[in-house]
């Protein structure tokens, strides 16, 4: 062989050795940078399961929120709490819901509906605190729909057709668009095939000559990094089998790694885990018990543990949630920087509309996680805040004649179950803040403003207005598209109308309780009312109070008039209203109520007897002989609250000093608190059913269920009733495992 060609294979040989090997090192360190800012920043990403897309106000929305780490979908603990909130169509927030982790670390819950809300497209957020902090906001968004107009046949098939027009030609348009735009001076072409994908590097001619850095990545895992010399065109072929399934991002770099070009494409889901669903029967009649069986494995029938959620809706009227799922949400919407409407359709399989779509709307957008860039060149961003683990409340005292010595007060905070007693000492200008908290929303926490009392002054007195800082949340756009006809924006189908209508069997059987006839008020129930102080919640009952006592007393003669300066007169509609506190009877001394606290209440009730009653405390006193019937008032404190001391003080005070009511704040009942779980109503029939039969059941939500666990076996069962139409229902199943494999299955069941 000649020496000249010898020579050159040697060359050929160690440049592309050389070659790999540089390849080989940019991955390398690429991967390290990106490791340790996921490390240092780890991101959050989350995805709500709901029971279906539409809804009429006063039903009731269920959910759960999946929340993973944004690169490799493994399950998450850095947040303690997921906020659900759902906002108007001009983007104020509707309601707005807090969740705690459940026993097995899986966030669930639900949003009432209100009853006098307007129809329309409406926007269902879920985010945490620490993706609010980040600049590129990474929450989750989604549309849902609630009407309350009747919707004609030919208007659901001609808003069906608008639908399919938009996800199929305006697509086509926009990617015939933006395919003349690849004519630039630096552009990536994708060359996107079933089993390969091939990335193409195109330079024109009279481009600048310069060294260029290409870097291809899906959720972080580095495809490809390599720098390509001067003039060089360069074909990248990727096997996609080798690597997971998302968006995919292709960067071309200079010399100082700005972004030259960048171009999105998609590596589809392969399924994982396989999903089976065994009925105890192929169909079911009217309110007929269903029993399902649920297994997970892998490709090989290995048994896999995972958690699921389950909605079950009638499929005849259309409501299931399809737009949306947990393939589409992890895998593409969340990659992306603007808001997807219907993310399901670009996943289609076999439907060349979804892929040309999905091309199209890739070639529009930009990846929106770690800036990729800075990271090449080993500049790692650090979070701006810690992930909420607890509640913070903080707040200021109010201005307050004689109360400007801010540095002799304090804030007394308690939970009303016990468990948290703080007293906390003001700092500048009355501020307080108190950390390490949480309370159920709707919790009563008392939260006092008091300065040090003065010689001689009592409880009481020396309370002040407490003010609390109202919470943030600086979300940077909440609404999502509209319809193009307002009239669209308030049409379902007759039979929702109806259904929904039966939004009261979510719920188990609440007792309707008026405020003047029969009253019983748990603490919660008294915390939602947000009064300052008792007497506030005395006078909404319906009390009338007034000092000194005044009373007309016969003799012989005639009458005359005697005032008592230590009793108080206590009224109901006109009527004497006997008071018991702790079964004490204190109807003469309601000046008691200037020194409580309502956090003092444990739960009060209000109801009138026949006056042969017994009271439960003897038998009505004599004076009370004129009446027929007689208001009790019910008090119950908190167990270690004493009222003897207070019912003393009451009595000196308000006969020296002859005082009647003060109009001090005595209790701030803060915002904020998690919710409390609520279970899915389902009816139980049969022998031995909580339902009655006479009671018609037409619910488009047939059942719910978000906390379902594969065992060991990767085997997990649920049971429900079938209601009384005859009809298919839809099911969806949606989950996660511990690897961060994703679940998404539908299934039907036939009701005869």
């Amino acid at each position: 062989m000649p020496m000249k060609i010898f020579l050159f294979l040697i060359y050929i040989f160690f440049a592309t050795y050389l070659s790999a090997q540089t390849t080989s090192t940019e991955q390398d360190t690429l991967s390290a940078r990106i490791a340790a800012q996921a490390s240092l920043f780890p991101k959050e990403k989350i995805h709500l399961h709901i029971d279906r897309s539409a809804y009429m106000p006063g039903d009731t929305l269920w959910l759960k929120a999946y929340i993973v780490h944004a690169l490799n979908h493994t399950p998450i603990n850095i947040s303690r709490y997921v906020y659900v909130e759902l906002a108007g169509p001009t983007g104020e927030t509707v309601e707005r819901v807090k969740i705690r982790p459940d026993a097995h670390n899986l966030f669930h819950g639900y949003i009432p509906i209100p009853e006098e809300i307007p129809g329309g497209n409406y926007a269902l957020l879920s985010y945490t605190r620490y993706m609010l902090a980040e600049e590129q906001q990474h929450i989750f968004k989604r549309g849902i729909h609630i009407a309350q107009i009747n919707e004609s046949k030919d208007t659901k098939k001609k808003a069906k057709h608008t639908t399919n027009n938009k996800n199929g030609k305006d697509h086509e348009t926009t990617f015939h668009t933006l395919s003349q735009t690849q004519e630039q001076a630096c552009g990536i072409h994708i060359n996107d095939q079933q089993e390969k994908m091939q990335v193409v590097i195109n330079r024109a001619k009279d481009m600048p000559q310069k060294d260029l850095f290409v870097v291809i990545h899906v959720r972080g895992n580095i495809i490809h990094a390599q720098w390509l010399p001067a003039g060089k065109k360069e074909i990248i072929e990727v096997d996609k089998s080798k690597y997971p399934p998302g968006v995919v991002q292709c960067l071309l770099l200079d010399k100082d790694y700005h972004v030259q070009s960048e171009r999105l494409s998609f590596i589809p889901h392969r399924k994982a885990v396989v999903c089976h669903v065994k009925n105890d029967k192929s169909s079911y009649g009217k309110r007929e018990r269903i029993q399902s069986t649920l297994s997970l494995t892998d490709a090989n029938g290995n048994p896999i543990e995972g958690n699921l959620s389950i909605a079950i809706t009638d499929h005849s009227i259309e409501v299931a949630d399809t737009t949306n799922h947990i393939l589409s949400t992890l895998l593409l919407s969340s990659e992306l920087k603007e808001y997807i409407e219907n993310p399901a359709f670009y996943l289609q399989k076999n439907n060349p509309e979804a892929s040309k779509a999905l091309d199209s709307l890739l070639m529009t957008q930009k990846w929106s996680r770690y800036r990729l860039p800075e990271i090449v060149k080993g500049s790692l961003v650090k979070p701006t805040m810690e992930p909420e683990r607890f509640t913070s409340l903080s707040g200021r005292l109010k201005k307050k004649s004689g109360f400007n010595v801010y540095d002799k007060a304090e804030v007394s905070v308690r939970y009303l179950n016990g468990g948290f007693d703080k007293i906390i000492k003001t700092g500048n200008n009355g501020q307080f803040r108190v950390d390490s908290i949480e309370f159920a929303d709707g919790m009563p926490i008392g939260i006092i403003g008091m300065r040090l009392p003065r010689i001689g002054e009592n409880y009481g007195l020396n309370k002040t207005g407490v003010v609390i800082d109202e919470e943030s949340f600086p979300i940077k756009d909440r609404r999502i598209q509209q319809a193009l006809l307002p009239e669209e924006a308030t049409k379902l189908p007759q039979e929702l109308v109806y259904y929904a209508g039966l939004s009261h069997y979510y719920f188990k059987p609440i007792t309707i309780k008026s405020p003047h006839i029969k009253t019983v008020l748990s603490q919660k129930e008294i915390a939602k009312l947000r009064f300052e102080n008792v007497w506030q919640l005395m006078e909404h009952l319906g009390g009338k109070f007034s000092h000194p006592y005044i009373k007309t007393v016969p003799f012989d003669a005639g009458t005359f008039t005697a005032i008592c300066r230590d009793k108080w007169m206590s009224r109901h509609k006109g009527l004497p209203l006997l008071i018991y506190m702790n079964n004490e009877y204190v109807s003469e001394q309601a000046g008691i109520f200037n020194y409580l606290s309502l956090s003092d209440i444990s739960s009060l009730r209000l109801y009138y007897i026949d006056k042969n009653k017994d009271t439960g405390y003897g038998i009505l006193p004599q004076v009370y002989s004129e009446y027929n019937k007689l208001p009790i008032l019910k008090i119950y404190f908190y167990p270690g609250m004493e009222i003897d001391g207070l019912y003393q003080l009451s009595q000196i005070e308000s006969k020296i000093k002859t005082y009647g009511k003060l109009d001090i704040q005595t209790d701030v009942y803060p915002s904020g608190g998690y919710q409390e779980r609520t279970e899915f109503y389902s009816p139980q029939y049969g022998e031995g059913g909580d339902h009655d039969e006479f009671i018609p059941d037409f619910r488009s939500t047939l059942y719910w269920k978000a906390d379902l666990q594969t065992d060991s076996l990767g085997k997990c069962g649920f049971s429900f009733y079938s209601a009384d139409k005859v009809t298919t229902y839809k099911m969806v199943i949606e989950g996660m495992t511990k690897e961060g494999e994703m679940i998404y299955e539908t299934r039907e069941i036939k009701i005869k």
